[in-house]
């Protein structure tokens, strides 16, 4: 069968793993696989144009930094301050009572 020769001869190892795991593999199927495996290593080709992977070292030196955790400062869930927690006594509403369900 044109399905088994396309799995036999194919030059991409990948692609006939791919093929050889898929169950119910018709000829239909293995022509889209393989369309879309080509399609996949274009776009992933034209992402590194000149053939190698950028690393994450190579990012950084370009200024993109990762986001710090000392731009997140943390709430008090009671009132929305960040200047205290909500088990703090600080807090103006730790010990107000819900008007809604009337706990404290």
């Amino acid at each position: 069968m044109i399905r088994d020769q396309l799995v036999e001869k194919t030059t991409s190892t990948k692609l006939r793993e791919r093929l050889l795991l898929e169950r119910d593999l018709t000829l239909t199927k293995a022509i889209t696989l393989a369309r879309n495996m080509e399609q996949a290593l274009r776009e992933a080709s034209s992402m590194c144009p000149n053939g190698k992977p950028i690393s994450t070292a190579e990012v950084r030196k370009k200024g993109v930094q990762p986001p710090s955790s000392a731009g997140t400062k943390r709430q008090c869930y009671r009132c929305g301050s960040n200047k205290h927690l909500a088990n703090s006594r600080d807090c103006k509403a730790v010990d107000a009572v819900c008007r809604g369900c009337n706990k404290k």
